[in-house]
Parts: C-alpha cells; sequence; structure tokens
C-alpha cells in the first residue's frame, strides 16, 4: 500500500516539477485517485491512508501546498469534465424508407 502510494505522490512531483512529465491520461487518472472518496476498494487512497494511519486531510493538504511549491497549484484539483460539442444534423428526406435494424 505505501508503494501504491509514493507512486501516486512520485507521479504528481514529477509533472509538477518537469522532471519527468507525464501524459494527460495518467495525470488524470492519479489525480482521481487522490481525490475519490472510496474507502471499499482495497487500494483506494482512503483505504491505504487508513491502513497506514495517515489523516486524507493533512496528507492533501501537505501535497497541495509541495505542488504549489513546485509550480503547480491547480494540478491536484478535479480534472475538468471533457465536453463533445453537440451539433444538429438536418435530416434529408430520402426517396427509400430506412431498413430497421434488429439487434439480438
Amino acid at each position: 500500500m505505501l508503494a501504491v502510494l509514493l507512486d501516486a505522490v512520485a507521479v504528481l512531483r514529477e509533472q509538477a516539477s518537469g522532471v519527468c512529465p507525464h501524459d494527460r491520461e495518467s495525470v488524470e487518472a492519479t489525480v482521481r485517485w487522490f481525490l475519490v472518496k472510496d474507502d471499499v476498494w482495497p487500494l483506494s487512497f482512503a483505504t491505504v491512508c487508513k491502513a497506514l494511519g495517515l489523516d486524507i486531510a493533512e496528507f492533501i493538504g501537505a501535497l497541495r501546498f509541495e505542488l504549489t511549491e513546485l509550480g503547480a497549484p491547480g494540478l491536484l484539483k478535479p480534472p475538468r469534465p471533457r465536453v463533445v460539442p453537440l451539433t444538429l444534423v438536418h435530416s434529408v428526406p430520402s426517396e427509400k424508407p430506412a431498413r430497421s435494424i434488429r439487434h439480438r
């Protein structure tokens, strides 16, 4: 459990400092791991903190402070949801009726 926690902290530290930048998906997944309130999954952040005797709020506060000192104050914020723009398609009546697709 300690190794999982240290790896997650390392990902954010490396991203914040620019020493070893990670892809966006890895960073977002790591941020979500820290912020999700899950105490059921054995390797969730909450479960790991409980097993190691760490205070969640204090740990997150210290990590946010460190990331701010490294120049990435907003790194430990929830990722913004990705929005897909809605495009309206005008249908043109066709001469042939569309066949219905049957699913099994």
